[in-house]
């Protein structure tokens, strides 16, 4: 029976020995990476074949083209909204100068009638008045 206790216990501290080890090992090996992350340290890079290398540069020179393609596009697009504000600008320049330019001929206009009328209501004065000395028409 005693055989069968050490020869148990011993079998218990070979299977801790095969599975926990590995285990204690792995653990160890993720927290090191994961401080070495944290602090910045070097890590292993995995070895890159030279078609991974040159599919790595061609993806790099791709993303490149692209960035400057939008780049330039809103570049495009924000010179053509600045000419489109300036051409803006300067309709509401011409319109603001024809508004004043149109209420300058009201209000010249609105002169010209005034003198008229006050001209006629002066004339119809001049008349009245003749009329009541008796020098007006037939008098």
């Amino acid at each position: 029976m005693a055989n069968v206790k050490a020869a148990a216990a011993g079998a218990i501290r070979n299977v801790g020995e095969v599975v926990v080890k590995p285990a204690v090992d792995e653990v160890g090996k993720a927290i090191e990476q994961g401080v070495q992350s944290v602090i910045g340290g070097p890590q292993a890079q995995p070895q890159l074949t030279q078609g991974q290398i040159e599919q790595n540069r061609a993806d790099e020179q791709n993303k490149y083209t692209e960035a400057q393609r939008k780049i330039q596009w809103w570049k495009k697009l924000d010179e053509e909204q600045r000419k489109v504000r300036e051409q803006q600008k300067s309709l509401d320049a011409a319109r603001d100068k024809q508004e004043t330019a149109k209420k300058q001929k009201v209000k010249q206009f609105e002169i010209v009638e005034k003198k008229k009328e006050t001209a006629v209501q002066q004339a119809q004065a001049r008349v009245a008045a003749e009329k009541r000395i008796g020098k007006g028409v037939g008098g």
